[in-house]
């Protein structure tokens, strides 16, 4: 198997063919006031029936059930339920901490195909769809659209962000990039919309946590968490030595209370993120770089949807 540092183009375009096969929704009541496929609460003249019920001061005329009125000598009216669309918005990290990967794939190439199979299953579940691709260096913007024309100007912003990662790159001080992305997500998307991220999760500030939160309140917000098995276990005790291609660094993995206090740090990070998924009714997925994402994603969405953490 061979393993990539680089995500293509062309692989990404590929992802289509799996699309029928992640089950992402479920059938639901949605927020959105824009029309669509899926069934909202308020109910009115609309395109799907709902029920029959006892006719009551006010109802249109234009609705009597004049059978069930007959047969139980009592006026009843049809109720329909008007039908609203989820548009599916799409955050897809590739910032250089995803520039990484020890057993397969680097969690950037995670991302950008983990990200680009959720917009192929979304379109081709007949919802509009968008994202943004986003990295230290800024982010571009796809406004969610029912057309394959966004989908793939998705795919092409994936692709070019992913390839501007070097290992030459300069490294950052701490960033805003992370909490700026989801502020701006914040004021684009409207209620009701289902909010796919994919990252590691490594810039989860607390400026961060009140939009997740915000946007965690009128939508359905799935974090996909991206994580290299060397993140939360030290390799075999030895001595190692890392470069990034212009500096070297050694690493003694020998030493146990070292190799502890890094599988407790990894621990308690993906703790922290899910005990917010829970608090906030979020989704949590964990995805590795030892596997495909396709196959990982068919495991999370074998079912019509997944559990939510609880």
């Amino acid at each position: 198997m061979t393993y990539r540092a680089y995500s293509s183009l062309d692989d990404l375009i590929q992802l289509r063919l799996h699309s029928k096969e992640l089950s992402l929704f479920r059938p639901r009541i949605a927020k959105s006031a824009l029309s669509g496929q899926y069934r909202s609460s308020r109910k009115g003249r609309g395109i799907e029936f709902a029920e029959v019920r006892v006719y009551q001061p006010g109802d249109d005329v234009r609705t009597i059930d004049w059978r069930v009125t007959a047969r139980s000598q009592e006026p009843h009216t049809k109720v329909f339920q008007e039908e609203r669309e989820r548009p599916v918005f799409i955050l897809v990290d590739q910032s250089q901490s995803l520039f990484f990967g020890s057993q397969g794939d680097f969690k950037s190439v995670i991302a950008a195909e983990a990200g680009s199979a959720i917009a192929w299953a979304a379109l081709a579940n007949s919802d509009r769809v968008g994202g943004i691709v986003f990295s230290e260096k800024g982010h571009q913007e796809i406004k969610p659209r029912r057309q394959k024309k966004a989908v793939l100007q998705l795919l092409h912003n994936i692709h070019a962000y992913n390839h501007a990662l070097s290992m030459t790159a300069q490294p950052t001080e701490p960033s805003t990039y992370f909490a700026d992305v989801l502020g701006h997500t914040c004021r684009l998307i409207k209620p009701g919309s289902t909010v796919a991220i994919f990252s590691d999760f490594l810039q989860f500030s607390e400026r961060a946590r009140q939009y997740l939160s915000r946007l965690a309140s009128h939508n359905d917000v799935l974090m996909f968490h991206i994580q290299d098995p060397l993140e939360s276990q030290l390799p075999p005790p030895g001595n190692y030595t890392f470069t990034d291609g212009q500096h070297r660094c050694s690493l003694n993995s020998q030493q146990k209370q070292l190799r502890q206090r890094f599988a407790e740090q990894a621990q308690q990070h993906q703790q922290t993120l899910m005990t917010f998924c829970r608090r906030y009714r979020m989704t949590f997925h964990p995805l590795t770089t030892q596997h495909s994402a396709v196959d990982q994603l068919k495991q999370v969405f074998h079912s019509p949807w997944s559990k939510r953490v609880v």
